[in-house]
């Protein structure tokens, strides 16, 4: 029987829909990654960073999962929507020469041909993916996934509906009757809103920030002192017989950063704010016993050489309050003579770990314009002693110690006698002891 019929932009849209939800690879891949893998990585990255030894086990894995819950079923499956969106919107756009053209099908009992190319195009029934039937369309599906027909069903009179039906189940075995529609949503907007709604209203019963003030506060100053338990009140740390004992591994700035947090980010209030007090005096006397400690320092020497340039005793030290020093070295022009310039600018720039750049100082003499004076530059400093908090966190997220400096770079510029540019780059490494 020959069936005539048109395809219309959201009959193609109905199909890609339906296609959709039958490629097994799409299928697996939607699943997989949003119900499988995103939930395991948001909650290996949320308990990775809101865990504490003060906060209950129960708090962070309770909190972990309402907020995996929001986020895999609400933003996660809205980003796939959407891109199943923008796919079918890409595809009807390619599709576009076959809209509202008169077609027709062939059906038979060994097959269906479509005369939507020259020649015309015969399937067999086993050639087809899937056949389905739902209350509005037919859709034939190639064993392609991305390709096949798409057959409105007010199209058809009574007796090629019948006839077509009567084919399908008797002769293709991929055929299957669907009382729903194809939906691209795999949960509906109203469940979408319940959960978004309920996830806020449990938030509030189970408020993981609330724990972060006093409890984390107190544990992390605590861990401070050798002869302190969990148990104790600050009053009876600070007001108790015993002589408090800091750890030897605390640094400054392990107590600078609790002393940053009590005063930033805790919310003091009527029933804490004793508490809290108590504590900061305990952060004071650590920091007390910090500055009794005997000063340690580490200091490393630098040299090296470029074609023109060379750099000999460059020191840095490391002091144990993480305040760096670098110590001026001697800057030797190579060449025999002296080099006649109108300008002469020195930047040192310390490399931690091969990888992160800070710049310790730079001088320089003259201009680059609108100067005659001459300056002779034979041998100098490379800019003077320096001192300046460091700063830097090394790959460990640590402070940086004298040992994650790996090079430095000094980077020499000057005007030559066409009073043009000239620069290059000392890069000094570690003397050997």
């Amino acid at each position: 029987m020959d069936i005539k019929y048109m395809v219309t932009p959201e009959d193609s849209k109905a199909f890609l829909m339906e296609v959709k939800s039958h490629v097994a690879m799409i299928k697996f891949f939607k699943y997989f990654c949003g119900f499988v893998l995103s939930p395991a990585i948001l909650f290996f990255l949320y308990y990775n960073y809101y865990w504490h030894p003060a906060i209950p086990l129960s708090i962070i894995v309770g909190y972990g999962l309402l907020f995996v819950f929001l986020w895999v079923f609400l933003f996660i499956s809205l980003l796939i929507e959407l891109s199943d969106l923008f796919y079918i919107k890409r595809q009807l756009n390619r599709n576009q020469s076959y809209f509202y053209k008169d077609m027709i099908m062939k059906v038979s009992s060994d097959g269906i041909t479509f005369n939507l190319t020259t020649p015309s195009t015969h399937l067999t029934w086993d050639k087809f993916h899937r056949v389905i039937e739902n209350k509005t369309h037919f859709f034939f599906i190639s064993k392609k996934k991305t390709a096949g027909h798409v057959l409105r069903k007010d199209q058809l009179d009574s007796e090629a509906k019948q006839f077509l039906q009567s084919t399908l189940r008797n002769h293709a075995p991929s055929f299957v009757q669907k009382d729903t529609p194809p939906k691209l949503s795999i949960i509906p907007l109203k469940v979408k809103a319940i959960l978004f709604v309920s996830f806020f209203i449990l938030s509030g019963y189970v408020n993981i920030q609330s724990y972060d003030s006093y409890e984390k506060i107190k544990y992390d100053t605590y861990q401070l002192w050798e002869n302190v338990e969990l148990d104790e009140t600050p009053v009876e740390v600070r007001y108790g017989e015993r002589k408090l004992i800091l750890k030897d591994s605390v640094t400054m700035e392990d107590v600078q950063h609790i002393l940053y947090r009590l005063k930033f980010e805790v919310k003091w209030t009527d029933e804490n704010t004793y508490d809290l007090s108590n504590l900061a005096v305990i952060l004071r006397h650590a920091e007390d016993q910090l500055n009794a400690r005997p000063r340690e320092e580490a200091s490393r020497m630098f040299s090296g050489e470029s074609e023109n340039w060379k750099v000999e005793n460059y020191e840095v030290i490391f002091w144990w309050n993480y305040y760096n020093e670098m110590v001026e070295g001697t800057l030797i022009y190579k060449p025999e003579g002296v080099l006649e310039t109108k300008f002469f600018q020195v930047t040192v720039i310390g490399v931690f770990n091969e990888r992160l750049e800070v710049q310790f100082h730079e001088y320089s003499v003259g201009t680059q314009r609108f100067t005659e004076e001459i300056y002779e530059i034979k041998e100098t400093t490379t800019g003077g002693r320096v001192t300046k908090d460091s700063g830097y966190d090394n790959a460990r997220r640590e402070r940086a110690t004298i040992d994650d400096l790996t090079t430095v770079h000094i980077l020499i510029q000057w005007l030559n006698e066409n009073e043009e540019l000239e620069e290059e780059v000392v890069v000094l490494s570690p003397v050997n002891d």
